[in-house]
């Protein structure tokens, strides 16, 4: 009998040894996800893509990442990312103008290209499109170009089936003289860049 005890004690001793030398297996950690990395902003010589803005029968070839979206008050924008900051573009639809209204229209704009001035107008053609760009600094002496404002608007004009002109009309909202100055010709890039197409206002945002 004694010598069983002993037996069974000199095995439980066993076991409890073996229980000890076992190695502890520790759960492994999962890698932390990669930080979401903010959209990269684009310049002239990005690759673009060619989208429908929808609110407007235009298709526009803009920066990768650049979309159609709802803006303020609900306005539908076209939303991207300059080297200087976001850039919302405002798209509207003008009421039609008549073929007398239309000409008188071009002869404005076109004798203000030839004034001298903070703002600057241009009349251009393409593709039976006719094309107003204008752009105006809002400043004062000693304002600083980071405050001052530069309105930018492109009217494009289009002859309707019944002789009167379509107007659509594209304004970028809260772009700085700085903003302007550096990345003006991307803007102008796109912006005057607009194919007309029906189809595009065939879709929504």
């Amino acid at each position: 009998m004694r010598t069983l005890s002993l037996l069974l004690a000199t095995a439980a001793l066993s076991v409890g040894c073996d229980d000890r030398s076992k190695p502890t297996i520790k759960p492994t950690s999962r890698p932390d996800s990669p930080p979401a990395t903010a959209p990269a902003a684009a310049t002239v010589n990005s690759p673009t893509k060619s989208i429908p803005l929808m609110i407007i029968p235009f298709n526009a070839d803009v920066p990768e990442g650049w979309a159609v979206q709802s803006g303020l008050a609900g306005r539908i924008v076209l939303h991207g990312t300059l080297g200087s900051g976001d850039i919302d573009v405002l798209l509207s639809t003008r009421q039609p103008l008549n073929a007398d209204a239309f000409n008188n229209l071009v002869k404005e704009k076109t004798a203000a290209a030839t004034q001298p001035g903070k703002q600057t107008t241009r009349v251009m053609t393409r593709d039976n499109l006719t094309i107003i760009e204008s752009s105006e600094i809002l400043s004062s002496p000693g304002l600083s170009p980071d405050v001052a404002i530069v309105t930018y608007n492109v009217k494009y004009l289009v002859q309707g089936p019944s002789l009167d002109y379509l107007v659509y009309e594209v304004n970028v909202a809260d772009l700085s003289q700085t903003m302007f100055e550096k990345d003006g010709e991307l803007i102008r890039k796109v912006l005057l860049g607009l194919k007309y197409d029906t189809k595009a206002t065939e879709q929504t945002p």
